[in-house]
């Protein structure tokens, strides 16, 4: 289990600093065979983000919404030099937005026009993913 936390304050603006990123946690589990050098492998793991409404007004910065998201990966050691992996990010397709995305941090550097809503960057949904190492 890990958790971060940012907190910090610009005093001449009586407001919160600008790109603090909101409160979040990991954690989860896994699985595999008991010998000293596991053979196979599955985890299960949770990212938690809050929501960020501690914004700096006065540079545009906008509030986001928190989210979970849950991973499942899986791996085997094929042979003695042969290691397969394979996995999905965000299984449950959640449709979501980070605090600091390149369209936040755009506002922030560049300003915005009056007028221009929030229409973010999400993430994309459901990642799958393999990868093998060959060790020669």
């Amino acid at each position: 289990v890990t958790v971060a936390y940012v907190e910090g304050k610009n005093h001449l603006r009586n407001e919160p600093l600008p790109s603090i990123p909101p409160l979040e946690s990991r954690s989860g589990i896994r699985l595999h065979d008991p010998s000293h050098n596991p053979l196979w492998g599955v985890e299960f793991a949770a990212r938690v983000v809050n929501d960020q409404d501690r914004t700096a007004r006065s540079l545009l910065e906008l509030q986001t919404a928190g989210f979970t998201t849950f991973d499942l990966r899986a791996y085997a050691q094929l042979s003695s030099n042969l290691l397969w992996t394979i996995g999905v990010e965000n299984i449950f397709d959640r449709f979501y937005q980070e605090h600091l995305d390149p369209h936040t941090v755009a506002r922030l550097v560049n300003g915005v026009p009056a007028g221009i809503e929030n229409f973010g960057v999400y993430q994309p949904g459901a990642n799958f993913y393999t990868g093998m190492v060959w060790e020669y």
